[in-house]
């Protein structure tokens, strides 16, 4: 800025002024030889207070003495080293509030050696320690519960190993909260968030140092027991765990039962690693959740066996989508009205080129657990679909689907792509579910299966009356058929009690005006005693094994029981 005459000069000095009086950072400049300051923004004014007069004042004047002094033998210090330095300090006003400061001291000479001044510049910088300092927590602490997170526990774990590796031994705990997504999903994510917090908090109160726990993510939470010389000692310290867990939680007026699944490994007998711990942790946590939850499973070398055997067949269903080595069978349905195969069932199998034939019983629900069900699923109904788009108009096919496959929300649009490729008729397809779809969020799955049904899409339910509330079921949807188990139709013939429950299930049925097909008949005897209770249908080996879709018009071609067609001709 160029000065070219006094008015000008003042002009520029009323501009600085202004500037600086309106800097969000504090500016001060002291005299060297008196201390007194003779200039001071507005921003000092939290400092030092609205209405103390700062300009011509000391610290000493605004200050209390000790606070006073301290900063005023800075101060010459910097005058007298005549350099600048900068500093990060903490500051509490008279109000309470505290800041964090960062200040550039600046000793400055005007005119003669006489005329010394120091600037000071302090910018606040409380808000961004802030956002430090939560980063730094987050780094080390879980933001829900408080606990620590999976990375400060790796390096407990880390420091257990070192300390115990030549003597002594630690446990390793793995929990997990069970039936956690039907708490979310039927009562909310805030209440959800309160579950864990509640069950971190209670955790808190009984494991102490030199104890650790964590959480580790979602439900799963981790404890470090160390120097734990027994299991009897294990035991106990987890029975206080399981105590703490189960007591019940009340929330907007709900009081909310929760139990969890543990699993144990102990160090170093279980495992020589860190890594190594955690993964048998949760190979016994996985146990213990698959026998049903609720228990405590310690680990051993045959569960890693397991783990390891469930890991290698997961890894070749994967590469089974790849390599094509799924395929469909179908097994026929036949009408007891007419004795004229309906429709089909398809049912995935699995070649594999090292396995050989694998049984569904044991791919089926890996595939569930591991996600695989998404793909997989959406192929079969694909397949089907083509498949069946060459048959009868009047032969339908019927598909199994998972209740993940629902949870997921993507059945919709699976059953629509394969409609859409295949170019079927939508009534000509079946979706056969169990009741455990309904479990949970039981509004969202009966809009789901109403967006079928608009579709034209036909659905039965699969297995009835194995569940505790498939009566319940039959109310809040309208289903277009019903199949019998097959622990009923096994025992029609000898068992007084399986006839009445399917007598039972025909006659609901029937009032419903719902058809009802019976599976797993085996026998003559089954049928003829499946006919007299009213079945409309019927599925199982005396009509035909499940085979190849080049047996589907075989199966169409002939007489499906010609007993029974020669009897009714008689008759």
């Amino acid at each position: 800025m160029t000065i070219n005459s006094p008015c000008d000069t003042t002009r520029t000095e009323v501009f600085l002024r202004t500037i600086i009086e309106n800097l969000p950072m504090m500016i001060t400049v002291v005299e060297a030889g008196s201390g007194r300051f003779v200039l001071a923004n507005k921003a000092c004014e939290k400092a030092f207070g609205k209405k103390a007069k700062i300009i011509g004042n000391t610290l000493h004047d605004l200050l209390p003495k000790e606070k006073a002094d301290s900063l005023a033998e800075r101060d010459q210090a910097v005058i007298k080293q005549n350099r600048r330095i900068d500093f990060e300090y903490d500051h509490t006003y008279d109000d309470g509030s505290k800041m964090s400061l960062v200040a550039t001291m600046i000793p400055i000479s005007w005119g003669s050696d006489d005329e010394r001044y120091l600037l000071c510049i302090h910018d606040d910088v409380t808000e961004r320690r802030k956002a430090q300092d939560e980063i730094a927590y987050l780094a080390h602490y879980d933001y829900l519960t408080g606990l620590k997170n999976r990375g400060s526990f790796s390096k407990q774990l880390e420091e257990s190993f070192l300390r115990y590796k030549d003597s002594g031994a630690f446990a390793l705990i793995g929990i997990d909260l069970d039936n956690f997504k039907i708490i979310n999903d039927s009562y909310g994510h805030p209440i959800g968030d309160h579950v864990l917090i509640c069950v971190a908090n209670r955790l808190k109160e009984i494991i102490d140092l030199p104890h650790h726990v964590a959480r580790l993510g979602g439900d799963e939470f981790a404890v470090i027991l160390n120097g734990i010389p027994s299991l009897e000692r294990i035991n106990s310290a987890i029975d206080q765990v399981v105590e703490a867990i189960n007591q019940p939680i009340d929330v907007c007026a709900r009081t909310l039962a929760v139990t969890a699944s543990i699993g144990i490994a102990v160090a170093p007998q279980d495992a020589g690693n860190p890594a190594a711990l955690l993964r048998n942790a949760d190979i016994a946590l996985y146990r213990a959740k698959n026998e049903g939850g609720n228990s405590r499973r310690l680990f051993n070398t045959e569960m890693l066996e397991k783990f390891n055997e469930r890991v290698s067949m997961e890894n070749d269903l994967r590469n089974a989508m790849i390599n094509n080595e799924l395929f469909l069978h179908y097994q026929p349905l036949v009408s007891l009205e007419d004795n004229r195969v309906t429709g089909f069932e398809a049912l995935l199998r699995w070649n594999s080129p090292t396995r050989g034939i694998v049984s569904p019983v044991d791919f089926i629900p890996l595939a569930e657990e591991t996600g695989l069900i998404g793909p997989i699923g959406a192929w079969v109904l694909k397949q089907a679909c083509l498949d069946a788009r060459s048959w009868p108009d009047y032969v339908r096919v019927a598909v199994n689907v998972s209740v993940v496959q629902f949870r997921k929300r993507s059945i919709f649009l699976d059953v629509a792509a394969a409609l859409g490729a295949s170019n079927l008729n939508p009534n000509r397809l079946e979706l056969e579910i169990t009741e455990s779809i309904m479990l949970g969020d039981t509004a969202g799955t009966v809009e789901t299966l109403q967006q079928l049904r608009n579709l034209g899409v036909k659905i039965a339910m699969d297995d009835f009356g194995t569940g505790y509330s498939s009566l319940a079921y039959l109310a809040r949807f309208v289903f277009d058929r019903v199949k019998i188990d097959r622990a009923f139709v096994a025992g029609v013939v000898d068992k007084e009690d399986c006839s009445a429950i399917i007598r039972a299930i025909t006659g609901l049925c029937a009032s419903l005006q719902i058809p009802t097909t019976a599976e797993g008949v085996e026998t003559s005897a089954q049928l003829e005693r499946l006919r007299a209770e009213g079945c409309s249908s019927v599925q199982g080996y005396l009509f035909g094994r499940p085979a190849p879709v080049q047996s589907v018009h075989k199966f169409l071609e002939r007489d499906p029981h010609p007993t029974i067609m020669q009897e009714k001709a008689v008759g």
